[in-house]
């Protein structure tokens, strides 16, 4: 096969990997999305689960005080009947302290209670916050994601179909040839260069002129000294 005739295998074959890998990103970036969502809406049930937890834990906590609250409020009243009935001094001064004590309790008990009251909004608000993710996330995933699915889905049969037509390629190219294009390709991402100027058009670094000359002359395909790309005299 002559040297034309295989630079232009090679560049196609160049223009093929370069539209597989493109279509490898876009297929990437299509099944990543769609694992992210996946993985935040998991996220957010388990957060969901926790939150509902402590809320049910401190709407126990909010009635058990309100039930001492209660309590206290009838051992109040209880005091106060009691302050009617005793006549002796020192009876009604120790009744009179009982009662100040339980109504100091049933204060701090309120005061309690309404800070349950704010911590319960708070965790409703959470609450309110994740239900309003997890439905935007299951909107995503239905809508959105059936979209992602399709880019991927489309990417997919365009990159098997751009793997067939390297496969065409790979039986018309001399293995030699072949085995060193992928070798250079799988260290440097692309393995194919032209020298234009007396430079290489990928590393830029300039060729010796003798060499420069031979590919122009020759039409041969050599490897750049700088950066063994694939190397071939562009058309002036």
């Amino acid at each position: 096969m002559s040297a034309s005739a295989s630079i232009a295998l090679l560049e196609a074959l160049a223009a093929l990997d370069e539209s597989i890998a493109s279509l490898t990103t876009t297929l990437a970036q299509s099944e990543g999305r769609l694992q992210k969502i996946a993985a935040e809406r998991a996220t957010l049930v388990v957060a969901h689960q926790v939150l509902e937890t402590r809320q049910h834990d401190e709407e126990v906590k909010k009635r058990a005080l309100e039930d001492e609250v209660r309590n206290l409020g009838r051992q109040s009243e209880q005091a106060r009947d009691r302050q009617f009935r005793v006549h002796k001094l020192v009876d009604v001064q120790t009744v009179e302290r009982e009662r100040e004590e339980l109504q100091r309790l049933s204060r701090d008990k309120r005061t309690e209670v309404e800070h349950q009251d704010a911590l319960l909004t708070s965790l409703r608000a959470e609450t309110e916050a994740l239900n309003v993710r997890e439905k935007a996330l299951d909107k995503e995933i239905s809508g959105d994601g059936d979209r992602y699915a399709s880019t991927a889905g489309e990417a997919q049969g365009a990159r098997d179909g751009k793997i067939a037509e390297r496969r065409a390629i790979e039986t018309q190219l001399a293995p030699p040839l072949l085995r060193k294009y992928d070798q250079v390709r799988e260290r440097r991402g692309t393995a194919l260069a032209k020298a234009f100027g007396g430079r290489c058009n990928s590393c830029q670094m300039a060729l010796p002129p003798t060499f420069f000359q031979k590919l122009r002359r020759d039409a041969i395909i050599d490897q750049c000294p700088s950066c063994q790309r694939l190397i071939y005299a562009a058309n002036p």
